[in-house]
């Protein structure tokens, strides 16, 4: 068993390794780990809560991140309420094109069932919108918010 002592030390190597790392490197290890994190939470929010005939196709509400290697901006692509990400890819495939890395978050409560929207509330949605800036400042220098209706708001 481990004493207080040499679990500071094993976490002074782990910070160590972290720190010594490129900038870049750390950069894209959390965007990964975010946006990992957000899929994660789809595809077992979905398991939890799908409905027969109540319920869109899975693919409807899956978190979307196109990545650029150099980037012009990041640009967080925020759906409506009661909307999901799939119904703003076109607008963020045409921004992709363009030279955007593009993350379009799944909102809370969307895109599974109405049993699990009811149980939302706007910080749910907010932290989605959040966690979706996370993934972007660590992609690309500068940040663009845009969303359709109450995803503006957010």
């Amino acid at each position: 068993m481990l004493n207080e002592v040499e679990y500071l030390r094993l976490l002074t190597l782990k910070v160590r390794i972290i720190v010594e790392q490129p900038w870049w490197i750390v950069r894209r290890y959390l965007q990964r780990k975010f946006f990992k994190i957000a899929k994660q939470e789809f595809d077992s929010e979905y398991e939890t809560y799908w409905r027969e005939g109540e319920s869109k196709p899975k693919n409807i509400g899956t978190p979307i991140l196109y990545r650029k290697l150099f980037p012009k901006a990041g640009i967080l692509l925020v759906h409506g309420y009661l909307a999901a990400p799939e119904e703003v890819r076109p607008l963020a495939d045409y921004l992709y094109k363009q030279g955007y890395t593009v993350y379009v978050p799944r909102l809370r409560g969307h895109g599974t069932s109405p049993d699990d929207l009811a149980l939302r509330t706007w910080e749910d949605w907010l932290h989605s919108v959040e966690r979706g800036y996370m993934i972007l400042a660590n992609s690309a220098r500068d940040v663009v918010l845009g969303g359709v209706s109450m995803g503006a708001g957010l």
